[in-house]
């Protein structure tokens, strides 16, 4: 078992607070993604995690051991770990097999073993072919792959990435992504992945532990964070909803500007905010007599074509300003006035 528990944590740099009191809890064999803006907390808790630091107060525990505490801390390789680093730290001067076998000759042993399970390992990640080249002969995705196999080689219990694919260009970090979670899943590994690109939290993780200021501002599944976020910073932050300011009047309804705006989901009751998602609100050409529930009339500010779509910044009569997506053919000029539904469903009301 390698479940992982922060409990109470906190780390300080001279008058700054890099973790604030941190408690969560990564289950065993599940792959979680420390996610959030920079200065967070993620990297820390990473190398908290590893062995690389010391916590000031709280301790963490894996698989119900302790691991680190402010009177003491278990040494990094002797945590049954492996990590992954932004920079792939490959041996410029070994070759490909001497690079993913180096932690097994470190632990003694034997050269034929060596040999099958680096031999197995490069065969995972589909770089066989390069086993005696060195790493500068390789690209940055190979040279990515090989940190991998390094890492999965020793059959750790617990895999650490920090920001491994940030190097990547786009279409290398979608294929690097998956090879992650295959690996991931193939081995039964307990992952903890740092990152601050919600892609890639949203579509490897099974649990994403949202970060701010040095504490957990939510934790769950990538769906209930993306569709049911408790705070204005993780609905801002996961998916960039839009968030209008709001006053509330029963149950289910706030007010926002001059709109009375009913909300599916949220605690309207204590309302301060509304968020919506730009997708989600649908645009109208405008029309006279009375509005549809939840519709406002909204100014184009501007327009851009994204081939698939196009994303509108609009304006409302109070001066608050939306980003909403409409379909690609859907196509007002900046300047026009058109109507915008908030579907109730979509809209949670946030009290903070």
């Amino acid at each position: 078992m390698a479940e992982i528990v922060f409990a109470g944590v906190t780390k300080r740099f001279g008058t700054s607070l890099g973790l604030d009191a941190l408690s969560l809890t990564i289950p065993d064999r599940a792959l979680t993604c420390l996610l959030g803006p920079s200065g967070c907390g993620k990297t820390t808790t990473l190398r908290l995690l590893a062995g690389f630091m010391t916590p000031d107060a709280g301790d963490i525990r894996i698989g119900g051991k302790l691991m680190s505490s402010a009177g003491a801390s278990v040494a990094p390789e002797r945590r049954d770990m492996s990590m992954i680093f932004q920079s792939y730290a490959l041996w410029p001067h070994r070759t490909i097999a001497q690079n993913v076998g180096y932690g097994l000759l470190q632990r003694g042993m034997r050269t034929a073993e060596i040999a099958s399970r680096v031999s197995e390992a490069l065969a995972l990640v589909q770089l066989s072919h390069v086993a005696s080249r060195y790493p500068g002969e390789l690209s940055g995705g190979q040279q990515q792959r090989v940190a991998l196999a390094r890492a999965v080689v020793v059959r750790p219990q617990t895999l650490l990435l920090d920001e491994p694919l940030s190097n990547l260009d786009a279409n290398l970090r979608e294929e690097m992504r998956a090879e992650i979670r295959r690996l991931h899943d193939l081995y039964g590994l307990t992952t903890v992945y740092v990152t601050h690109d919600q892609t890639e939290a949203m579509t490897t993780a099974d649990q994403i532990a949202l970060l701010n200021g040095g504490r957990v501002e939510q934790i769950g599944t990538p769906e209930d964070i993306y569709v049911r976020p408790a705070s204005i910073f993780a609905a801002r932050f996961i998916g960039n909803a839009n968030i209008l300011a709001a006053t509330p009047l029963d149950l289910h309804n706030v007010r926002v500007g001059d709109l009375a705006l009913s909300c599916g989901s949220g605690d309207a009751v204590s309302a301060t905010a509304v968020a919506i998602r730009p997708h989600q609100v649908r645009l109208q050409p405008d029309m006279s007599g009375p509005l549809p529930a939840n519709t406002l009339r909204v100014n184009v500010l501007r327009q851009s074509y994204t081939g698939m779509a196009r994303e509108y910044r609009v304006r409302t009569a109070w001066g608050e300003e939306m980003n909403i997506t409409a379909p690609d053919d859907q196509r007002f000029e900046f300047g026009s006035l058109v109507l915008a539904t908030l579907p109730a469903a979509h809209c949670r009301a946030l009290a903070g």
